[in-house]
C-alpha cells in the first residue's frame, strides 16, 4: 500500500483503538478480548479493525463539556453513551480546595502530576467509570480526546486492579506512542490551537515515569490498585463484579 492510500486507511480507523483483553494477571487468568476497548475521541464515520468489537454498546467520555460539544459522534450507534470529565475537578476552583502539597505538585510537575492530581481530586469520577465497565453488558469504550492521559490512567487502574502486572501495564501505556501522529492530526484539524495557548510539548509526550508515578501510588496503598479503587468507589463488591465481567473463568 503506497504512503498515501496508508495515510487514508489510517484516518477512516478509530485513532489509537484497541482492546484491553488478552493481558494475563498475576494469577495467569486471561482479560477478557471484546469488552473494553480504549481510544483517542471517534468520528461517527470511522470504522474499526475486523478483530475490534464495534461499534460498542457503551461509551464513556472522558472529556470536558468543552471539549465534547454537545453531541458524540457515536450517538446514532452507541446505544448507552455517558460523559464523566476527569479534569473539571482539575481546573482553578477544584484545585483551590485541595491539600497545598497537591496543588504545588499540580503547578510543578508535569504529566505525572497531572495524573497523581486524577487519583487525588477526580477518584469519584474514576470509580464511576469503573463501576460503569463492570456493570454494563457488551463492549465498553473509553475514550477522551487523545487516548492518551486520561483514558490511560483509567485502563491502567482496571487491569491493576485486576492484578495484570506492572509491566503489561505500562507496556499498554506506551502502545499510544505510535498512534500519536494520527491522534495529532486529527486533533488539530478538530480544534486548531491558538498559538498563544498552545499544549506544552511535554505533554504530548508517553513518559514511562509518569505512568510508574500512578502504579506507585496503588503498590504503596494497603490492598494494592484493588484496595484503592474499593476505598474511593464505597462499593464492597465492586472488584467481585469487575473480575466477573473482565476475566476468563478459570477451568479448575
Amino acid at each position: 500500500m503506497t504512503t498515501a492510500r496508508a495515510a487514508v486507511a489510517r484516518s477512516q480507523m478509530v485513532p489509537n483503538l484497541r482492546d484491553v483483553g488478552g493481558v494475563r494477571t498475576g494469577a495467569g487468568q486471561v482479560v477478557r478480548r471484546g469488552l473494553l476497548l480504549r481510544s483517542a475521541v471517534p468520528y461517527a464515520s470511522d470504522s474499526a479493525p475486523d478483530e475490534v468489537a464495534w461499534p460498542p454498546t457503551q461509551v464513556i467520555d472522558l472529556r470536558s463539556a468543552d471539549e465534547a460539544g454537545p453531541d458524540h459522534p457515536l450517538a446514532a450507534v452507541a446505544p448507552d453513551i455517558v460523559r464523566i470529565s476527569l479534569l473539571e475537578a482539575l481546573r482553578p476552583d477544584g484545585i483551590q480546595g485541595a491539600d497545598p502539597q497537591v496543588r504545588e505538585r499540580m503547578r510543578t510537575g508535569g504529566l505525572a502530576a497531572l495524573y497523581l492530581g486524577m487519583l487525588d481530586l477526580a477518584h469519584a469520577e474514576i470509580s464511576e467509570v469503573v463501576n460503569r465497565i463492570a456493570s454494563r453488558p457488551g463492549p465498553t469504550l473509553v475514550h477522551c480526546a487523545a487516548g492518551k492521559d486520561r483514558t490511560g490512567v483509567v485502563v491502567a487502574l482496571v487491569l491493576r486492579a485486576l492484578d495484570v502486572p506492572r509491566e503489561a501495564v505500562v507496556a499498554d501505556y506506551l502502545q499510544t506512542q505510535a498512534a500519536m501522529p494520527d491522534v495529532l492530526r486529527r486533533l488539530q484539524v478538530q480544534t486548531p490551537l491558538d498559538p498563544g495557548h498552545r499544549v506544552p510539548p511535554s505533554y504530548l509526550e508517553l513518559p514511562v515515569h509518569a505512568i510508574e508515578a500512578v502504579l506507585d501510588r496503588w503498590d504503596d496503598h494497603d490492598g494494592g490498585a484493588a484496595g484503592w479503587l474499593q476505598g474511593v468507589s464505597g462499593s464492597a463488591d465492586v472488584l467481585d463484579r469487575l473480575r466477573d465481567r473482565l476475566l476468563e473463568p478459570t477451568t479448575d
